[in-house]
């Protein structure tokens, strides 16, 4: 093997394991335990005041979960919000449950809930205290922030749209996959590589024959 190639060769392999270091990364997002009261004021309608969680940075988002642990008379009311901290936005909850407040069926709390793409069904179709996986609102896709960077500060908004219930927040959870994100070191170094092996002359002595060069 020539000298070119092997340092070609070698130059790769340090690219390729720079970005190894990365690959089985997963970054989750710390809860916050407290007592956020839905609304912020009074007993009615109106915002909860936003939390936020701040998230280092940790690669390019594969897939993301939300947890929110939420003490509530009638979570029918509610709308909630994740905001990423580029400025999307999707709506985990709208008033699909509210609508459905004929049924006259008791939705006291969520516990343990979690807004999941992958999920097999709507809180339509749970029951409460809705603890496990459920689709975002209709529409809504935590999708939207795939392939971007987790790194940030990520926040929770909740509406409550009747009067007379109230609630907490008792805490929420970011859940992210991520993939790594190329370092400039091991970017270069794969870069080198790639450079030498398709650049490298070919090996041999030249001789000449009938008034033209050939490679031996």
């Amino acid at each position: 093997m020539s000298r070119q190639v092997t340092i070609g060769l070698l130059l790769y392999l340090a690219g390729v394991v720079s970005q190894v270091a990365w690959a089985e990364q997963v970054v989750v997002g710390g809860g916050v335990v407290f007592s956020q009261a839905i609304p912020a004021e009074g007993d009615g309608e109106g915002w909860m005041a936003p939390v936020y969680l701040d998230v280092p940075a940790g690669g390019r988002i594969v897939d993301l979960d939300v947890y929110v642990d939420i003490v509530h008379s009638e979570v029918s009311d509610l709308i909630i919000y994740v905001d990423a901290p580029w400025g999307a936005s999707v709506c985990l909850k709208d008033d699909a449950l509210y609508q459905t407040l004929w049924q006259e069926v008791e939705r006291a709390d969520m516990r343990g809930t979690v807004f999941d793409d992958s999920a097999s069904w709507s809180l339509t179709e749970g029951e409460a205290p809705y603890t496990g996986h459920f689709l975002p609102a209709q529409d809504e896709f935590l999708a939207t922030f795939n392939g971007n960077e987790a790194g940030g500060v990520w926040t929770l908004r909740i509406y409550d749209i009747a009067l007379k219930d109230a609630g907490v927040l008792e805490g929420w959870e970011l859940h992210f996959d991520c993939e790594p994100v190329p370092e400039p070191v091991g970017a270069l170094f794969l870069l080198a590589g790639g450079v030498f092996f398709a650049c490298r002359r070919p090996c041999g002595r030249e001789r000449s024959v009938g008034g033209a060069l050939r490679r031996a």
